[in-house]
C-alpha cells in the first residue's frame, strides 16, 4: 500500500467535495510542535481528533448544542501547546465513536458538512450587495445556529439567492455552490 492510499484511508472526507478549512489551522500549528518524530505521520495520526476538537469548540461554537464543556480543557491545552496528549487523543477518539453511534448529528462528518454550510452562507452575505437578500441570508444564518435546521422554504429560497448572486459575481470570485444545510439538532 502506497503512502497515498494510507492517507487515504484514514481522512474521513477524501472524495468529498466539503471544504475541509479546519485542515489549514492544523497544519499551521504543526510546523511549530518540536518534536522529533516525523511530523506529516504524528499529523496523520492526530488529524481526526483534532478536526473534530477545532470544529466543536471553535469553528462551530456560536451554533448551540454543538461545543461540549467537557473537551473544554483539551481544547484549551491544544490552544496553549498546539498538541494535544495521547490521553487526550483517546478521550477524543472515544467521544468521536459514542457520537457516531448515539449522536450522528454531532459525529465527524455531519460537522464538517455543518461547517461547510456556515463557510458557503458567510461567504455568500460578504458577497452579497443586495441589502434584502444580505438580511435574509443572515437570517437564515441565525436560525441555523440556533435551530439546528433550515426549513425548505429557507433552503429554496438561499438556493436562489445563490443563483442570482453567481450570475453577479465577476469571474475573479469563486462562485458558491448549492449549500447543502445538514441538521445538527437532535430530532
Amino acid at each position: 500500500m502506497t503512502c497515498i492510499e494510507k492517507v487515504k484511508n484514514e481522512i474521513y472526507n477524501y472524495d468529498e467535495k466539503i471544504p475541509d478549512l479546519t485542515r489549514g489551522v492544523i497544519s499551521l500549528a504543526s510546523n511549530s510542535m518540536g518534536s522529533t518524530k516525523n511530523p506529516s505521520n504524528e499529523l496523520v495520526r492526530i488529524m481526526p481528533p483534532l478536526e473534530y476538537l477545532i470544529l466543536r469548540q471553535n469553528k462551530l461554537q456560536d451554533f448551540k448544542g454543538i461545543s461540549y464543556w467537557k473537551i473544554e480543557d483539551i481544547y484549551q491545552y491544544y490552544s496553549k501547546f498546539f498538541i494535544i496528549t495521547p490521553q487526550q487523543e483517546k478521550r477524543l477518539l472515544g467521544l468521536i465513536q459514542t457520537t457516531k453511534a448515539k449522536f450522528p448529528h454531532l459525529a465527524p462528518r455531519n460537522l464538517q458538512k455543518v461547517y461547510a454550510a456556515s463557510y458557503w452562507l458567510n461567504y455568500s452575505i460578504e458577497k452579497q450587495y443586495n441589502k434584502k437578500s444580505k438580511d435574509f441570508l443572515n437570517s437564515v444564518l441565525q436560525f441555523y445556529k440556533t435551530k439546528g435546521f433550515v426549513t425548505t422554504a429557507q433552503e429554496k429560497y438561499v438556493q436562489k439567492t445563490l443563483e442570482w448572486l453567481n450570475d453577479s459575481l465577476d469571474n475573479k470570485f469563486k462562485k458558491v455552490p448549492r449549500i447543502e444545510f445538514p441538521q445538527f439538532c437532535s430530532q
